[in-house]
């Protein structure tokens, strides 16, 4: 395999943190704003049902 491959799996990892995080700092915020944890969820569970 050429160094690319590993190149490109360590991109793709650092871009699937990168949104895991992103959408951890959503959450938080979310929360700050007043939306319960129960709303929270629910749309997490719609967009992740997709």
């Amino acid at each position: 395999m050429s160094n690319g491959f590993y190149i490109g799996q360590g991109l793709r990892s650092d871009l699937e943190r990168l949104e895991g995080d992103t959408v951890s700092a959503l959450i938080a915020s979310l929360k700050r704003h007043g939306v319960s944890e129960a709303v929270i969820n629910q749309a997490l569970s719609e967009v992740t049902q997709q």
